[in-house]
């Protein structure tokens, strides 16, 4: 009995190991495409079937799905409409004021759904680009930029609030309380910024810093489906 249940965690143990090589080789790909601005294209192949009727796909298996495909759907000259893109698990955030948003309000308009935190270095040096991409196109696309980190105590409304008066910010914010958001999303790195058209179809992702020019490029892109 001892040595069948050596076995069996032995076989867990493994299980665990290439389950978190798995996530790191992706997100390791995804991070270093938004480190050096080289963002996946949308629009043209679905990051997976849709994730309604059942389907058990996840939002990072789509957004892997979305960003691994694309040059081969380029090469054929495949396209798609975006109700071949799953539409991304909702879940509530708050605001400063502390008010419940559900994330399916801001559908309408395409979204640039990002998480990040104040203590965060990568997000620090983000934030003056996520700020002139708001000023630009502020008023096409919803910037949902939403503290992961006031779950765990490191963050809080009050110190969110200081850190946009003291960089001059004046994006939308949110944060995530409870820490749903984040587990439903399955973020793993920070910043990290998921594409979602007006449905609420989630087109890419990616995690690393954004830049005007390449954010720029990407909400073209975004625009013009």
């Amino acid at each position: 009995m001892e040595n069948g249940n050596n076995k069996k965690g032995l076989i867990i143990s493994l299980a665990a190991i290439v389950a978190v090589v798995a996530l790191a080789a992706i997100g390791y790909n995804v991070l270093k495409g938004g480190q050096d601005t080289t963002l996946p294209s949308i629009g043209v192949t679905p990051a997976a079937n849709s994730a309604s009727a059942g389907s058990t796909v996840t939002n990072a298996e789509a957004a892997d799905g979305a960003s691994g495909g694309n040059s081969a759907a380029a090469e054929s000259g495949a396209s798609a409409t975006n109700s071949e893109y799953p539409i991304f698990t909702d879940f509530n955030i708050k605001t400063l004021e502390g008010s419940d948003v559900a994330l399916s309000s801001f559908y309408g308009k395409p979204t640039l759904l990002g998480f990040w935190a104040t203590w965060c270095p990568p997000c620090n040096a983000e934030a003056p680009e996520i700020q002139k991409l708001w000023e630009r196109y502020g008023d096409q696309v919803n910037f949902v930029m939403v503290d992961s980190s006031v779950a765990d105590g490191r963050d809080s409304p009050k110190s969110i609030q200081s850190w946009m008066e003291d960089g001059s910010y004046s994006y939308p914010v949110y944060y995530d309380e409870t820490g749903e958001a984040a587990f439903v999303t399955e973020v793993y790195y920070l910043p990290t910024m998921y594409v979602l058209d007006s449905e609420g179809h989630l087109l890419t992702a990616f995690s690393g810093t954004l830049d005007v020019a390449s954010g720029s490029q990407l909400i073209e892109q975004l625009l013009a489906l």
